[in-house]
């Protein structure tokens, strides 16, 4: 009803909120936010004393909650280095999330007799909070792409910049050798690869995010370290030392000193930020709409396709069983969680292995499955009997393993992955649309999930769950493309190995055709050579 509803109607004008705020405050600054927003609707909804009260601390905490799901997906992305963990980080949000379902689940069977067991819980949030608000303020940095301005192109300016100052370095390095040819250039010794990498911002950005490099650009890039040390031991002469060596040396030589260009700092590009509306029409209007449909999907999936009944309203599930004891209701909706726990540490070491769409896929066919057997289950089991408990049981299980693998893991590393490449408003602005899906939804479904439980059965509920799985495995089986990291760097190398095997394998056969024609060539010289002899010994 209206109390499990309410922190979803706050989460849902959170995301709004972040929305419109999110490239204007920063990551950083969003989540400190959300935590102090967070913290008053805690401790007011622990202190209430009237119903309305509470409601609308519920919707406070409730929109504090949805500032950080809407920035934190992004954040987290961003921060990391290393793309090929961006699964792993996935999944360990999604593990914050079952931990605190499994929290608070264990309070509830510790306070389950209690009358104020509602106040224990409600203050409980604030051992998670006030933890994260002090890590955000004095350990974790802000985004580099909101410190960058926004723009995604801000290494390709870096680029641009030194492959200027390179270009023009090359010249007087090639009029300076071509003047002195003899003149052994010196030896620079005790700088490793890594250190020179080092000196190169983007570069060093590029080894860190690859992990598959292809061959080309390794060479490029060693090449760009040799120009910068052959820029710094060749650096211009001073001007007011010139005169002296113009006067040291012989007057046959004073004119093959060839004046290197000084390399000064260029100010950086100052771009214009997108605006919203440009941001919109490049979502709604554009290729990147299949984008966004994917991303708003994911994000709906992770409260329609049964997590919703399997956790969140697991002892109404469980007392449609058979179980009428709260306490027994509490006891086994805490170790259907504590399963939930083990069914996520497993796939936070494989959602980086394998690909996105494939483990998608995977998720929602096993949650269309598990659906359709619990809404069986429901439908024609006896209410009261053992074996319709533990079957519901079982399927429940069963459904949390597809659910973690699949969406559960994925649904905000996709949110973000599949805006990749594009202007940080619309990553922001897209991750936030899709956000509002999954709260809005939510409100529906807190809404009206136990009126049309009353009014009908179990079963209606998981049928519809079925549904839109099936339809999550059509879209993410025809629109999705892949988008991990690791698995477009891994074909990338094996398009590359298949190329060089085509080219070898042509090169060869040019090299037989050649050979053949070589023999024959020799074969027919040697004839001609037999017949002129031939011919001659007859003449004779």
């Amino acid at each position: 009803g209206l109390f499990a509803s309410s922190i979803f109607i706050g989460g849902l004008f959170g995301c709004l909120f972040a929305m419109f705020t999110g490239s204007v405050l920063g990551r950083k600054l969003s989540i400190i936010l959300s935590c102090l927003i967070s913290i008053i609707g805690s401790i007011g909804a622990a202190a209430s004393y009237q119903y309305s009260t509470l409601i609308v601390f519920r919707c406070i905490l409730g929109f504090g909650s949805g500032i950080v799901t809407a920035v934190s997906s992004v954040y987290v992305v961003e921060l990391m280095p290393f793309p090929k963990y961006m699964g792993l980080l996935g999944s360990m949000f999604n593990l914050g999330i079952s931990l605190g379902t499994c929290w608070g689940y264990a309070f509830g069977a510790i306070f389950v007799r209690s009358s104020e067991m509602w106040r224990a819980v409600h203050a409980f949030h604030n051992l998670f909070i006030i933890p994260l608000f002090v890590l955000v303020v004095f350990i974790i940095p802000e985004s580099p792409l909101f410190i960058h301005g926004g723009h995604h192109d801000h290494e390709e300016e870096l680029k641009q910049k030194h492959q200027q100052k390179m270009d023009e370095s090359k010249v007087g390095i090639a009029n300076q050798n071509a003047a002195n040819p003899t003149e052994n250039r010196p030896v620079v010794e005790g700088n490793t690869d890594e250190e020179q990498i080092k000196t190169l911002p983007h570069v060093c950005s590029a080894y860190v995010n690859n992990d598959a490099i292809d061959d080309s650009e390794v060479l490029e890039r060693e090449q760009d370290a040799a120009d910068i040390e052959t820029q710094q031991d060749e650096s211009p002469i001073d001007e007011q030392e010139r005169p002296k060596l113009q006067q040291e040396q012989p007057s046959g030589e004073a004119n093959t000193e060839i004046e290197m260009p000084v390399i000064t700092e260029e100010p950086p590009i100052k771009k214009k930020t997108m605006s919203t509306i440009a941001a919109c029409k490049r979502l709604f209007c554009s290729k990147v709409i299949k984008a966004l449909i994917i991303a708003c999907w994911g994000c709906f999936a992770m409260e329609w396709t049964g997590i919703q009944s399997s956790v969140m309203f697991l002892p109404s599930l469980i007392e449609a069983a058979g179980v009428s004891d709260p306490l027994g209701q509490q006891l086994a909706s805490l170790g259907v969680s504590v399963w939930q726990l083990f069914c996520i540490f497993p796939t936070m070491f494989l959602v980086d292995k394998f690909g996105r769409k494939p483990l998608m896929i995977f998720g929602f066919t096993v949650s269309f499955l598990t659906d359709l057997a619990e809404g069986f289950i429901f439908q024609f089991g006896e209410n009261g009997q053992v074996y319709k408990v533990a079957l519901a049981l079982l399927f429940n299980c069963l459904y949390l393993i597809g659910f973690h693998v699949g969406v559960g893991s994925l649904g905000y590393v996709l949110a973000y992955e599949v805006f990749r490449g594009e202007n940080e408003k619309v990553v922001v602005l897209g991750t936030s649309i899709s956000t509002i899906a999954m709260w809005s939804t939510s409100i529906i479904l807190s809404l009206f999930f136990i009126p049309v439980v009353v009014m009908t059965n179990q079963a209606v509920p998981w049928f519809i769950f079925a549904g839109f799985s099936f339809i999550g495995i059509i879209i993410y089986s025809t629109l999705l493309e892949e988008t991990s990291p690791n698995i477009i760097a891994k074909r990338a190398v094996a398009k590359a190995k298949k190329e060089a095997e085509k080219k070898a394998i042509s090169v060869a056969g040019v090299e037989n055709v050649q050979t053949k024609e070589e023999e024959t060539q020799n074969g027919n010289v040697e004839n001609d050579t037999k017949d002129i002899q031939l011919t001659e010994s007859k003449d004779a």
